[in-house]
């Protein structure tokens, strides 16, 4: 298993590779969805709900008109908050039937519902996931599920907060700060390692990175089957 600083040396090795890949117009469509955030009543918005669903592919995972109305409603009602309890949004989420007829745990929507309430809150889809090569729960009851999700979430939050302190990975924050000098005053340092490394894993997940570390977090793994055994389908960012 790799430390974290081994991890970071690793991305900033790779930097040029793992800047390039990143679409300044997925950057672009960020900052207009948080800054329209701002401004409008995202139950109602229909540019913005548009722009969203695309930008995070909820209309790729069979999700109900009903799922995704009520998805917005819940983030107009925690507008202004801090935080959001994501083991009680994923659950209630999970009550909605997908298209389909089944229940699904859609623990990514959850995370980027609430990073749009605070972007200090970090992602999760199946390229961070990737980029640190945690298996996503698939199998298994879905309390144990969930609290796998939950613990790399946590981990997550950590990691993401040490490298900004102790300024690891300054070289490939430096490259993205280069690239995209116009944008990065509206990105927060959160979002920025989020892009950084979504581009990573996707590299990585691609094979399209030589030699990627080995696990740097891999929670003892939950393999027992139960009645709550749905997939989530992870959506790509």
């Amino acid at each position: 298993m790799n430390s974290l600083v081994e991890y970071a040396n690793y991305i900033d090795t790779h930097r040029v590779r793992v800047i390039e890949n990143l679409d300044p117009e997925s950057i672009d469509v960020y900052v207009f969805l948080s800054k329209r955030f701002d401004i409008c009543d995202v139950s109602k918005d229909l540019l913005f709900q548009s722009r969203f669903r695309s930008f995070y592919r909820l209309d790729s995972a069979g999700l109900t008109k009903e799922w995704k109305t009520e998805y917005f409603n819940v983030l107009q009602a925690l507008r202004g908050r801090d935080s959001a309890d994501l083991r009680t949004l994923a659950f209630n989420f999970y009550l909605i039937p997908r298209i389909k007829g089944d229940n699904s745990l859609q623990f990514s929507f959850v995370t980027k519902l609430a990073h749009t309430l605070n972007a200090s809150s970090p992602i999760y889809d199946k390229e961070i996931a990737s980029a640190f090569a945690f298996s996503w729960p698939i199998y298994g009851l879905l309390d144990n599920r969930m609290d796998r999700l939950l613990k790399f979430h946590e981990w997550l939050k950590s990691a993401y907060s040490s490298i900004i302190a102790d300024g690891l990975m300054s070289n490939t924050m430096h490259a993205f700060h280069a690239k995209f000098p116009d944008k990065v005053s509206s990105l927060a340092d959160v979002k920025i390692l989020d892009f950084i490394f979504w581009s990573a894993g996707k590299l990585i997940r691609t094979g399209q990175l030589p030699d990627p570390p080995n696990h740097v977090f891999e929670p003892a793994r939950r393999r027992r089957r139960g009645s709550n055994n749905q997939s989530e389908p992870p959506p790509s960012q």
